[in-house]
């Protein structure tokens, strides 16, 4: 070989590697020209289980060559049309969207979207999907009865999803009449124990009140927050408390029962009524004075009265029916008779008992009306004092003889 033949040689090879530089050149510029993007462009796109998503891949401008078409970057099969399917794609001008439908966990990869121009891959782009499960929670909502005086607990069981790549916040508290519940605050525990696995956390929070009151009834917030780098949740269940007591009587009962002495008409009735408090219902028993149970079935020989008992949820009503106003006050000295009915109030947690005295005497007249004000929808009466005993701590006012008004005296 020749040196001008040598010469040759060099210069061809010398040639066609900057041809190739060229070409390998033109075509990276042509990848980049010939790009796709993913609208929105986060490459990690985070949602609840069982929610729907779709993104949208789209050729550059001007870009009309070639195809667009999803697949799934795990296996590289592509995505169908089929829009029954949890997972299909669909095609637009120049676009392709990518549907996934009440989307499960398992749903939880990487998607592509690629350019191809048959079998050639001219350039694609890429997202990762996180599905995460929602807050669960637990609780016996409605079936918490406690009994006053007792320590009662209640529990609330909060599920949260656990994401080894990502840092998570989860807590669990309790909110009673719009107030959060500290731990070891006033009558309140809260106690938090929490068990972690690979995919899920759980978190078991007791509240237990040391005490009940009746005050401590009602509606219990149990309320669980949970948030990583994408998403933040909150769920909340309402748990009722029901707090069963002793029968209590009113603090304004009225001990003193009270017979006009002017009264006229025959038979005389008096009703002595006694009303309770209770949880649950209250039974009820009447004796006299000296001990004798009064029912409607038995009716003593030796009573100046007869007697009829009524009773309805947490009331007793007992009757007596006197010949006239003498019989009252006869019995107050006649030693087969008492002035003295004691109802006796019982359920399951305890029992309760008062005593109701019968008086006979002039009742206080109509009290006069010395004053009033009317001042912001507020009306203010002053009485004259009307001196008897028992001292008068309620009065009805009556307003054109259709309605009546109870105040307290204070």
């Amino acid at each position: 070989m020749n040196i001008k033949s040598i010469l040759s040689f060099n210069h061809n090879k010398r040639t066609n590697a900057i041809l190739c530089l060229i070409f390998m050149i033109f075509s990276s510029l042509q990848s980049l020209v010939w790009s796709v993007r993913i609208q929105p462009q986060d490459k990690v796109k985070a949602i609840w289980n069982r929610q729907t998503i779709f993104v949208k891949c789209v050729k550059d401008k001007g870009q009309t060559d070639g195809v667009l078409k999803w697949v799934s970057a795990a296996t590289g099969e592509p995505i169908d049309d089929n829009s029954l399917a949890p997972i299909y794609q669909q095609q637009g001008h120049e676009s392709v969207k990518l549907f996934l439908v009440n989307v499960p966990k398992r749903y939880s990869g990487f998607y592509e979207c690629r350019h191809t121009n048959g079998d050639r891959v001219i350039s694609s782009d890429k997202f990762e999907l996180k599905v995460y499960n929602s807050i669960e929670m637990e609780g016996n909502k409605d079936n918490n009865v406690g009994v006053e005086g007792d320590p009662f607990s209640m529990v609330c069981i909060s599920k949260f999803d656990s994401d080894s790549d990502q840092s998570t916040e989860s807590q669990v508290s309790w909110i009673h009449n719009n107030v959060r519940i500290k731990d070891e605050e006033g009558s309140f525990t809260v106690k938090n124990r929490v068990e972690q696995s690979v995919n899920m956390k759980s978190i078991r929070s007791t509240l237990t009140i040391k005490r009940l009151t009746k005050e401590n009834e009602g509606t219990y917030n149990c309320e669980s927050v949970y948030a990583n780098t994408y998403l933040t949740d909150m769920k909340a269940i309402d748990i009722n408390l029901r707090v069963q007591f002793k029968p209590r009587f009113p603090e304004n009962t009225q001990k003193s029962v009270w017979v006009s002495d002017e009264t006229s008409s025959s038979p005389v009735v008096v009703n002595v009524t006694c009303l309770v408090n209770a949880d649950p219902i209250a039974e009820f028993q009447w004796y006299t004075g000296r001990g004798h149970q009064l029912t409607n079935e038995n009716r003593l020989s030796n009573a100046n009265y007869k007697h009829h008992i009524y009773n309805t949820e947490n009331l007793s009503v007992l009757s007596l029916e006197y010949d006239n106003i003498g019989k009252i006050r006869n019995k107050f000295n006649d030693g087969h008779n008492s002035k003295k009915f004691e109802c006796r109030a019982r359920n399951a947690i305890g029992n309760e008992v008062i005593t109701f005295d019968l008086n006979v005497g002039k009742l206080p007249e109509q009290p006069f009306l010395a004053n009033f004000s009317y001042d912001e929808g507020v009306l203010h009466l002053t009485v004259n004092e009307t001196q008897v005993e028992p001292p008068i701590d309620i009065y009805k006012l009556e307003i054109v003889d259709k309605q009546h008004i109870y105040f307290n005296s204070s």
